[in-house]
């Protein structure tokens, strides 16, 4: 956390904090996002880096992740919570994410299963070419 955030809200309990800087967000304060994200940034990367395992896949979801905070920042229905809210939805997104992996995977294996050529196709390809040749 930069020194700017730490006194600006020494003395404050965390959940103080972050109650105050949602509803700062709320009322148009983009700044006061902005230190929440200096705030969660590197717990959520880790967090997300915890599941996915892949630095860049990992920032990639860092972003959505505060992208979807902010945009759903009105329906959190206790601030002081917000760093709970903001590490679920980075369980969600990050299982999500993994879901769509194995079925890329899945989808990819069942594609090469189907495009392995036979022995007979791949006899037949390599008389063709040798003529050829």
């Amino acid at each position: 956390m930069s020194n700017n955030v730490k006194a600006k809200f020494h003395g404050v309990d965390t959940m103080q904090r972050d109650a105050f800087l949602v509803q700062q967000t709320l009322t148009g304060d983009e700044q006061a996002f902005h230190r929440l994200i200096i705030i969660y940034q590197a717990d959520i990367y880790a967090l997300v880096m915890s599941w996915v395992k892949n630095p860049d896949d990992a920032k990639d979801l860092v972003q959505e992740i505060f992208f979807e905070a902010y945009r759903n920042l009105a329906s959190l229905r206790q601030p002081e919570r917000f760093h709970f809210w903001l590490r679920q939805i980075a369980k969600n997104r990050s299982q999500n994410w993994l879901e769509r992996k194995k079925q890329d995977f899945d989808q990819l294996s069942d594609d090469m299963i189907a495009e392995t050529p036979s022995v007979d196709d791949s006899l037949i390809l390599r008389e063709t070419l040798a003529k050829v040749m």
